[in-house]
C-alpha cells in the first residue's frame, strides 16, 4: 500500500506556504534520488548477486496471473554481450521445477521430467529470453548502470516517494514512459529498502486498448559475492556428467518455410464462433484470406484492423477467415466475444486444431495465406507489418482483375 500525503489544502492557503511545500518536495526528491544512486553504486561494487524472487505476470488476455518462484544467481562479466554475465536460476511453476543456465557461451535448460540437459546454440539467448521464467533475471544487476539511465532519461517522468513494503520502510522510483502506440500508460517502479539499501521489488504495467497487463518482482534472501566465480561453469560440468548433453535442434529453413505458391490450399472445416460451420470447400470460386491467429498474440492484435478494413473494402468479393487454434475453451470464448466487439471484427472466427497448423506449416503467429478462386495459394505473410498488409491488398486487386 502506498502512502502519499495530501497537499492540496495546504497549497491553497498561501503563496508562501506553496513555495515552502515545493522546496520540501524538491528536496525530498533530491534526497531520494541520492539514495537510489547509493543503491546503484552498492550493486555496482559487487560481482555476484544471489536472491529469491516471486515473479508474477497478469497478461493482457487473462485475469489469472502466472506465478513463478525462483532462486537466482547472477555473475557480472562486463565483456559479455548477451546478458552481461553468467546466469543460473531455477523456476517453480505449476508443480514443475526447471533450471536454466548461461555459461558465457551457451544457454542450457534442465528438463527434470525427461532428465535432459539441453544445450542451445552459442550466442543465442532465446532459451532464456523466450521463456516466461526468464523474466526472473530481468532486474538491474548485470547492467546496473541502466537503472540510472532510466532515471535520467528526459523522455521519462520520474517521481519518488516513500512506502511500506513487506513491513519495511522503503523508497519508490516511479518511471512513466512516453506512449508507444498502440501501447499506452507504461510505467515501471523500483522499490528499495531504505535501511539495507537493497532492491526489494519491481513492477511494470501497460495498457493495450482497454486491456491491462502487469508484472511484479518481489525479491528476498539477497546475498553478494558468496559463490565461487566459476559456479555456473562447474554446474554445467556436473549436469553434463549426470545427464549428458542434448543439443537443441533448430528447425531448418525448409521446415519453417510456408506453403509454396500455387500449392493447393489444404481443405478444412471448423466451428464458426457465434454459430454455424465453415468449410473451405464452400468457398470455391471465391478469393479467401486466412489469418492464423489467437487473442494473446501481439502481432495478431495489430493485424486485426487491417483485416477488418480488407473485409469491408472487398465486401462480397473476398472471404476473410480468422483461424484460431487457442481460444475455444469456455473462459476464452467469453473474452473472445468482448475482443470481437472491441476490435470491430467483421469476419468469421473459425476454431481449428493443431493438426491443421501442421498442414498449413504454421510456425509463427500471425500467418496469413491468400487463396485464389481455384483454391491455390497465391501469397503468404508471416508476422504483421504494414508493408505486408499493403502487399496483400495489392495482390487481392490483381486477383480481382484476373477473374
Amino acid at each position: 500500500m502506498f502512502f502519499l500525503s495530501s497537499i492540496k489544502t495546504q497549497m491553497m492557503q498561501s503563496r508562501k506556504c506553496c513555495v515552502l511545500l515545493m522546496v520540501v518536495l524538491t528536496t525530498g526528491s533530491f534526497g531520494q534520488r541520492k539514495l537510489f544512486d547509493e543503491v546503484i553504486a552498492k550493486y555496482a561494487s559487487h560481482q555476484q548477486w544471489r536472491y529469491v524472487v516471486n515473479y508474477s505476470i497478469k497478461p493482457f488476455d487473462d485475469d489469472q496471473p502466472v506465478l513463478i518462484h525462483s532462486g537466482v544467481a547472477l555473475f557480472r562479466r562486463p565483456s559479455d554481450t548477451l546478458f552481461g554475465g553468467t546466469v543460473e536460476f531455477d523456476a517453480f511453476n505449476n508443480g514443475v521445477i526447471s533450471e536454466f543456465l548461461y555459461d558465457g557461451s551457451n544457454v542450457y535448460h534442465v528438463n527434470n521430467l525427461k532428465k535432459q540437459f539441453v544445450k542451445f546454440p552459442a550466442g543465442r539467448k532465446y532459451g532464456i529470453s523466450g521463456n516466461t521464467a526468464g523474466e526472473v533475471i530481468n532486474l538491474p544487476f548485470l547492467r546496473i548502470h541502466r537503472l540510472g539511465e532510466l532515471l535520467d532519461d528526459p523522455k521519462n517522468t520520474v517521481t519518488y516517494y516513500d512506502t511500506i513494503y513487506f513491513n519495511s520502510k522503503c523508497n519508490v522510483a516511479k518511471i512513466i514512459f512516453p506512449d508507444e502506440a498502440p501501447m499506452k500508460n507504461m510505467e515501471m517502479k523500483f522499490i528499495i529498502n531504505r535501511k539495507k539499501k537493497t532492491i526489494v521489488g519491481k513492477t511494470f504495467a501497460v495498457d493495450l486498448d482497454d486491456q491491462h497487463q502487469w508484472n511484479k518482482w518481489d525479491i528476498t534472501m539477497q546475498s553478494f559475492d558468496a559463490l565461487p566465480p566459476d559456479f555456473v561453469e562447474k554446474r554445467v560440468a556436473k549436469l553434463t556428467a549426470e545427464y549428458g548433453v542434448t543439443n537443441y535442434v533448430q528447425p531448418s529453413a525448409e521446415e519453417l518455410k510456408p506453403l509454396d505458391i500455387n500449392d493447393a490450399a489444404p481443405a478444412f472445416s471448423g466451428e464458426i464462433f457465434g454459430g454455424g460451420n465453415f468449410d473451405l470447400s464452400s468457398c470455391k470460386g471465391k478469393i479467401v484470406l486466412i489469418d492464423f491467429w489467437y487473442m494473446a498474440c501481439y502481432g495478431c492484435d495489430l493485424a486485426v484492423p487491417a483485416l477488418a478494413a480488407l473485409q469491408k473494402k472487398y465486401e462480397g468479393k473476398i472471404v476473410v477467415v480468422g483461424a484460431n487454434p487457442v481460444d475455444s475453451d469456455e473462459k476464452r470464448r467469453k473474452k473472445l466475444a468482448e475482443f470481437i466487439a472491441r476490435k470491430g471484427i467483421n469476419y468469421h472466427i473459425v476454431f481449428v486444431n493443431s493438426e491443421l497448423l501442421n498442414r498449413y506449416k504454421v510456425n509463427a503467429f500471425p500467418t496469413l495465406y491468400l487463396i485464389d478462386t481455384e483454391g491455390k495459394i497465391r501469397s503468404s505473410e508471416i508476422g504483421y507489418s504494414e508493408e505486408g498488409m499493403k502487399s496483400i491488398d495489392m495482390q487481392i486487386e490483381q486477383l480481382l482483375r484476373e477473374r
